[in-house]
């Protein structure tokens, strides 16, 4: 595998914790990959994110062991790096992505292009661009303050993305959004940038998730499964306690084999 990241024996402690939040992980992904990191609440999910997006490791209160590379062989992991631009992140509550500092969507998202020092005369374009993938063309001239739930989600995902990030890291994404946008959402992640990489996290299986192709569980800080999609697919009734399959389960046993290519058949049928 051409090893775009790369963690190994990564562990998170939190001051006061008698397990360590993230405990001996080792993930590898190619450039323009795409995983998705299931298990339940509390299984450290949101720790592995913050940790990659090198947010964890200038917090007083939190210890990071082991070590990760990103990006040809640089490794990262000193208390004033910053991930950003190359690496961006969307949380649970994503009105937190907002600066609250400009009056529209569309300012948000040029307010990150200019962060990222990406050069005005382009602007217009990447803001189209991604507001086009993520059917939010119609909210760039609304107050952020203004949207919904599933707005939100979607037009937060849009403000860290427009950058072009190499690796996009995003906490339960789909919480938040109806059929339209989380179908909106898969489509985005079926057909991102080329070369950009993306992390989903989630507690449950839906087709955002499925449209990753390698998967992870955690459990109680720790990989209980690192493999392909089709091999997290073949031991699906394995995963129940940790994973809430919903009815795909039932879909598991009437597909039970599918390769790569029926899967995003399927995922862009459906969406």
């Amino acid at each position: 595998m051409d090893r775009f990241l790369a963690t190994d024996h990564l562990s998170v402690h939190f001051a006061g914790g008698r397990a360590p939040a993230l405990d001996r992980i080792t993930l590898e992904m190619p450039s323009g990959g795409s995983l998705a990191v299931l298990g339940p609440s509390g299984s450290g999910k949101t720790t592995l994110l913050l940790t990659l997006a090198g947010l964890m490791h200038a917090q007083e209160h939190a210890r990071v062991d082991g070590t990760i590379v990103v990006d040809d062989l640089k490794s990262f992991g000193s208390k004033t790096w910053t991930a950003f631009p190359s690496v961006s992140m969307v949380p649970q509550d994503a009105r937190h992505v907002f600066s609250g500092f400009v009056p529209t969507v569309r300012e948000e998202c040029q307010l990150t292009l200019r962060q990222a020092q990406v050069p005005s005369e382009l602007w217009e374009e990447a803001v189209r661009t991604i507001a086009e993938a993520l059917h939010i063309v119609p909210l760039l001239d609304r107050d952020p303050r203004t949207l919904s739930g599933g707005e939100t989600q979607s037009v937060a995902l849009a403000i860290m993305s427009v950058a072009r990030p190499s690796l996009l890291l995003l906490d339960e994404p789909a919480a938040s959004l109806d059929q339209d946008r989380l179908d909106a959402l898969t489509r985005f992640l079926l057909r991102r940038p080329v070369g950009l990489a993306v992390i989903v996290a989630d507690t449950c299986l839906h087709p955002a998730v499925l449209a990753c192709n390698r998967v992870a569980i955690l459990q109680s800080g720790r990989l209980a499964f690192h493999g392909t999609r089709e091999e997290f697919w073949l031991r699906l009734p394995e995963f129940q306690d940790l994973v809430t399959l919903g009815p795909w389960l039932e879909v598991r046993r009437a597909h039970a084999s599918p390769d790569a290519a029926s899967f995003r058949r399927a995922l862009e049928e459906a969406c």
